[in-house]
């Protein structure tokens, strides 16, 4: 029977990371308590697995004695923190689209879908459901989501925008109190689900950021192909993009991209399959994870068609690849 391997792109750790530095707390002894390493995270495309990362961020909340951390993490993070995930997210024509567009980018960052919004008679909620069968860490994580989607909604909203109802899975409160924004806000714990109200009348509201002019040259540097294959592996996930899709994600025209990728003598192709190489030699690191696992991950139909790329990317079968690992 296949068991299902929850994974998270390495990237999404940066905020935690970047909030202990500031606190000059180390973070290598927490992540080898939980069988990590820093090195792991040099590329922030490389897929971790669930489990390991919120029991690290339970341990940091209590090595840092911050009952609050997920809050903690929020109050140091800027959503342009996420790089072209965050600016894309900040820059719709309203409200109503950057929910949408935060759920389904979500959706290609972790192999988990559980972000939806729901309708009642006064509200629009926004709605997450932790992912299954992990309880450590789930209260500083689920701190630091639900405050992150609030400061989502703070952009289009407004600065002073607080919300009316927050839910939350978790069954504790500690630490509450730190969450300032949420003083007037009524609060219920133990639910199915995390969920936040949203007024519908500010679905329509449009971001109080100013919207960057789109110019390929802002997005990836010229001399920095590299920088675009980061760029587009960190929004999807196991699936097979367009140059229209990637184009318009990136707010530009597909010949523009089609223009980039042939003056720096690559194609779309050969930019995925490299992102899906990196994808593979981390998951194949990752001694709990079989191959069959690792193909149903990258999107594979097939074992054996996973079997037959990888070999081809780097002259070893995903066995021989897992073994030399294991031996080293």
């Amino acid at each position: 029977m296949a068991i299902n391997i929850y994974v998270v792109r390495a990237s999404h750790m940066q905020p935690f990371f970047s909030a202990l530095e500031a606190i000059n707390q180390p973070i290598s002894p927490l992540l080898e308590q939980v069988g990590l390493s820093t090195e792991q995270f040099d590329n922030p495309d490389n897929l971790i697995p669930e489990a390991p990362l919120w029991e690290f961020i339970e341990l940091a909340s209590i090595a840092c004695d911050k009952p609050h951390f997920g809050f903690f993490v929020t109050e140091h993070t800027c959503l342009d923190t996420y790089g072209a995930f965050g600016e894309h997210l900040c820059h719709q024509d309203n409200l109503l689209i950057a929910l949408e567009s935060f759920i389904s980018d979500l959706q290609t960052h972790a192999n988990y879908m559980n972000y939806w919004l729901e309708e009642s008679d006064e509200y629009v909620w926004l709605c997450r459901k932790g992912t299954p069968g992990i309880e450590k860490g789930k209260w500083p994580v689920e701190q630091h989501v639900i405050s992150l989607m609030a400061e989502l909604i703070k952009v289009y909203a407004g600065a002073n925008w607080c919300p009316k109802e927050v839910r939350f899975a978790s069954e504790t409160g500690n630490g509450i109190e730190y969450a300032y924004y949420l003083k007037n806000t009524q609060l219920s714990f133990n639910n199915p689900f995390g969920a936040i109200a949203i007024e519908k009348e500010k679905l329509t509201s449009s971001s109080t950021l100013k919207k960057k002019e789109s110019n390929l040259s802002d997005i990836v540097p010229s001399i920095l192909p590299e920088t675009l294959t980061t760029l587009i592996a960190e929004k999807y996930f196991g699936t097979h993009p367009s140059v229209e899709t990637i184009a318009a994600s990136l707010n530009i025209n597909p010949r523009t991209l089609q223009r980039y990728l042939s003056t720096n003598n690559t194609t779309l192709k050969a930019i995925l399959e490299r992102a899906k190489y990196a994808q593979a030699k981390s998951l194949l690191s990752q001694g709990d994870i079989s191959i069959l696992q690792v193909a149903d991950l990258l999107g594979y139909t097939a074992a054996a068609n996973f079997t037959r790329a990888f070999k081809r990317w780097s002259g070893l079968t995903p066995k021989q690849f897992k073994s030399n690992k294991a031996n080293n």
